[in-house]
């Protein structure tokens, strides 16, 4: 990837669309040094928690987490330091939230549609009708 630092925590995320926050966690970004990295991140925020993600950041500071991820030995160790939550899934998402508070997270604009392993959607349908 070039312009991106090797080896560090990167997260795949696109463009921020308010129509689908609710769907997908909303990254809040800042430009560092050339580069866009995660300086907050809310878990499927509801219509009021995005608006006002969106006055507070600007959209174009605003992602939407795709969920897949590099990370590092670092994250790892920083991972299993953390507390269990409190619902009885861990959320990773959550994690690297914790993580980006202090140290670099890397954003990675997706420039395709990404799916999770199954089947493609027919012709015409919406991406809602994916499994």
């Amino acid at each position: 990837m070039p312009g991106r630092p090797l080896g560090q925590v990167a997260v795949l995320a696109r463009r921020y669309q308010s129509v689908r926050a609710s769907e997908q966690g909303v990254i809040a970004t800042a430009g560092t040094h050339g580069q866009t990295v995660m300086i907050e991140l809310t878990e499927k925020p509801g219509p009021l928690a995005a608006l006002a993600l969106e006055s507070h950041y600007g959209r174009r500071n605003l992602f939407l987490l795709e969920g897949r991820m590099r990370l590092t030995a670092d994250f790892i160790d920083f991972a299993r330091k953390q507390g269990p939550s409190a619902s009885a899934e861990p959320k990773l998402a959550l994690t690297l939230a914790a993580y980006a508070g202090s140290n670099a997270v890397h954003i990675v604009e997706a420039s395709e549609d990404t799916i999770d392993l199954g089947t493609l959607p027919q012709q015409g349908s919406s991406r809602a009708d994916w499994r």
